[in-house]
C-alpha cells in the first residue's frame, strides 16, 4: 500500500494525434520491425495479434529474460569478451565498439534500450513514460492507442486508524459514463474495505433476535437485582437460556438452547461494536 489501478480509454487529444504521426514514421516502422525479427531470432516470438493478456506476456517476458541470462553468464560470452577485450580492464572506443558489435549478434535485445533510441529519435521530452507505455503496449499488445487512464483507482492507509481506504482519482476529461461502465471492477477493489457491504438485504431473523437479547438483558438484570435479597432462588431453577426458551417459544417456536446462545452472542457483538469506551 498504497496500489494503483487504472482503467485506459481513448482520449483524442494531442498524445493522441502525435501517437499517430510517430506510428506512421517510416523510422518508427523500420524499429519496431527489426526489434520482432529480433524476438523470433532468439525463438521468443511475440503472437501477430500480441499477447491476450498481461499474464501471458508475463511469461513470455520471463522465459526471454531467462534466456538472456543464460546467454549473458555463459562460456561462450565470457571467451568471446575475453579475446575482445584481451583481458584488460579498461579498454578505448574501438574495443567498446566491437564488444557492443559483438552483444548485438550474440544476445537477445534489451528491448527497453530499443525503446529508449525511440523516444530519443522523436525529441519525446514531456510525458515520456507514457510514451514508452504506449510502446510496450503497441510491440507486445499490438495497440495503437496512447494510454491514457480514464480514471484512476488507488488504495491507501488511513494514518490514523491504520485501515484501508479507495481513492477515485478523476480527470478532466474524465466522463459520467466511465464511473458507470467500469463500476464492476470497482466494486471488486471495495472487497478489501473493512466495512464493505455487498447486496443490501434485510436480515434474517433479526427482529427475533432482538427480542430474545431484550429478554436476556431484562432477566440477567433482574437476577443481578435479586442477588442482593440473600437466601431467595434467582434462578427459579432455571438457566437463562432455558428461561428464555420458555418466554418465546409462543412467538417464535422452539428455539434450541445452543442457538440462543448464538443469537445472544452474536447481539452482543454487535451491541459492543457502537459503544464508545469510557
Amino acid at each position: 500500500m498504497p496500489s494503483k489501478k487504472s482503467i485506459n480509454k481513448p482520449i483524442l487529444d494531442d498524445y493522441h494525434y502525435q501517437t499517430k504521426i510517430i506510428m506512421d514514421d517510416p523510422y518508427f516502422k523500420d524499429a519496431i520491425s527489426k526489434l520482432l525479427k529480433q524476438f523470433e531470432r532468439f525463438n521468443c516470438p511475440v503472437p501477430r495479434d500480441g499477447f491476450k493478456d498481461y499474464n501471458e506476456y508475463s511469461k513470455w517476458n520471463d522465459k526471454y529474460w531467462e534466456k538472456f541470462i543464460k546467454l549473458r553468464y555463459g562460456k561462450e560470452y565470457k571467451d568471446n569478451f575475453q579475446r575482445i577485450t584481451q583481458g584488460k580492464k579498461s579498454w578505448g572506443l574501438d574495443i567498446q565498439d566491437k564488444l557492443e558489435e559483438f552483444e548485438n549478434d550474440f544476445l537477445p535485445p534489451m528491448y527497453g534500450y530499443y525503446f529508449e533510441k525511440i523516444l530519443n529519435h522523436f525529441n519525446i521530452v514531456n510525458d515520456r513514460k507514457g510514451f514508452r507505455d504506449f510502446l510496450t503496449n503497441h510491440v507486445f499488445f499490438k495497440k495503437t492507442e496512447y494510454p491514457r487512464p480514464t480514471f484512476g483507482i488507488s488504495l491507501r492507509k488511513n494514518k490514523k486508524n491504520n485501515e484501508p481506504e479507495l481513492y477515485l482519482r478523476i480527470f478532466g476529461y474524465t466522463k459520467k459514463e466511465d464511473i458507470e461502465k467500469y463500476w464492476p471492477e470497482i466494486e471488486k477493489e471495495k472487497k478489501i474495505l473493512p466495512d464493505y457491504h455487498g447486496k443490501s438485504k434485510e436480515r434474517k431473523n433479526f427482529e427475533r433476535d432482538y427480542q430474545v437479547f431484550k429478554i436476556y438483558k431484562k432477566i440477567k438484570a433482574e437476577r443481578k437485582n435479586a442477588n442482593k435479597n440473600k437466601g431467595k432462588d434467582i434462578y427459579n431453577n432455571k438457566r437463562i437460556d432455558e428461561e428464555i426458551c420458555s418466554i418465546i417459544n409462543e412467538r417464535y417456536g422452539d428455539l434450541e438452547w445452543e442457538n440462543i446462545r448464538k443469537i445472544i452472542a452474536r447481539m452482543r457483538k454487535m451491541e459492543k461494536k457502537f459503544v464508545t469506551p469510557k
